[in-house]
């Protein structure tokens, strides 16, 4: 007798935008109370499956979540600018090794059709089953064949060209966010590195735009290439735009994200070593000329990354400070993984620190340079307040 197919599992698309729109609300209030996701594609990952998977990995970076990405084969050669996205991003990248044994707030499976092609080995095949982690999936496909591996109210499975398009809308839905980009401290949702991640599973999965249906589609990748094109005219200084082809984005970016590395050398080169964690201010002047020769948005990139690989090493914390063009002095607090007896949001209630917010292992904050006659200085003495605050 044939195996008769569980039509209630038989993927359908999001009838209403009202119904879309719950979706995105659910996974974003997911994103906001959760600390740690997984994220999962399919095997033998295209164009979109990648592009989605380091898109949403991006945007909960933003919420200074820790973010794993699990593929069985490390990505293609062709994808080597989004690895580089991803380290200097803090987003951790497996391959060839079992799924790490944490608890995760959500899993995470985008573009893969039905659960029996989610890219897992099978040792930890039994964490997709585990009722407590919330399971949230984005998909596009709606083949007959296509089954639904998402909790109920998290899928976000809809008519579109590609998976990534309705990350991009889910990024739109998050910059509209005024309240939830304050407490992180989000400036730019549609960061370069975004924008391109999105936009690689566009350009995959519809072939430069020719195989779109709808006109929603066509605007959507309107928007993000001239976005796209604006910022590498100007983070390139070539003044070119309107790329035509995918290998000039990916030869575009790969070399920016070789930029970011200097960067990371230059400003890692500045660590300070206490007793009780490594820290590190960024003179206005050095912020400056890091900002001229490799973009704002890579400098703020590789501060994350380095804060993260401060408090990887010695094991606690990793905090970085720097004057902004905008008037203020920010402040960027990282925890280790492995260190949990310290809840970083401490920091902000004891010591009065209003503008800012975060988490449990990360958390910003801003303080206005007019209140601070030597930002060096009120670092030293901030780091010795929060050392003293170990110590008790």
């Amino acid at each position: 007798m044939a195996h008769e197919k569980n039509l209630a599992l038989v993927k359908k698309s999001l009838p209403t935008i009202a119904s879309r729109n719950q979706v995105f609300a659910k996974i974003i209030k997911v994103l906001d109370e959760g600390d740690s996701f997984l994220l999962l594609g399919h095997a033998n990952p295209d164009e979109d499956c990648i592009g989605a998977l380091v898109a949403f990995a991006l945007l909960a970076r933003k919420m200074q979540k820790s973010v794993t990405v699990y593929q069985r084969k490390p990505f293609p050669y062709q994808f080597t600018y989004l690895s580089g996205i991803c380290e200097f991003n803090s987003i951790h990248v497996l391959s060839s090794l079992p799924v790490p044994s944490e608890k995760y707030s959500a899993i995470v499976v985008l573009d893969t059709p039905k659960p029996s092609m989610i890219d897992i080995d099978d040792a930890s095949r039994g964490i997709l089953s585990d009722s407590s982690i919330r399971k949230i999936e984005i998909d596009h496909h709606l083949e007959t064949d296509a089954e639904y591996f998402g909790d109920e109210e998290y899928r976000l499975v809809s008519n579109a060209s590609s998976s990534c398009e309705l990350i991009g809308f889910l990024a739109y839905k998050i910059d509209k966010n005024k309240e939830l980009k304050n407490r992180y401290g989000i400036e730019d949702v549609f960061t370069r590195n975004l924008v391109l991640a999105v936009l690689t599973g566009i350009i995959g999965d519809s072939g430069m735009g020719r195989y779109f249906k709808t006109t929603r589609e066509r605007r959507l990748y309107d928007w993000l290439s001239a976005l796209f094109d604006n910022m590498l005219a100007l983070k390139t200084r070539q003044g070119s735009g309107n790329y035509k082809t995918k290998e000039q984005i990916f030869e575009s970016i790969a070399s920016l994200s070789k930029g970011e590395g200097k960067c990371f050398e230059r400003i890692y080169a500045m660590k300070l070593h206490t007793k009780r964690f490594d820290y590190i201010f960024i003179p206005e002047m050095e912020v400056k000329a890091l900002c001229e020769e490799f973009g704002d948005e890579s400098f703020i990139s590789v501060v994350k990354s380095a804060a993260d690989t401060l408090s990887e090493q010695n094991g606690t914390f990793g905090l970085i400070a720097y004057p902004d063009s905008e008037g203020l002095v920010q402040f960027r607090v990282r925890r280790s993984r492995d260190f949990t007896d310290f809840d970083l949001r401490d920091i902000l209630s004891r010591l009065s620190l209003t503008n800012g917010g975060g988490h449990p292992g990360a958390i910003g904050f801003r303080i206005p340079k007019s209140e601070i006659s030597d930002p060096a200085s009120f670092t030293d003495d901030l780091v010795q307040k929060v050392s003293a605050m170990l110590d008790a």
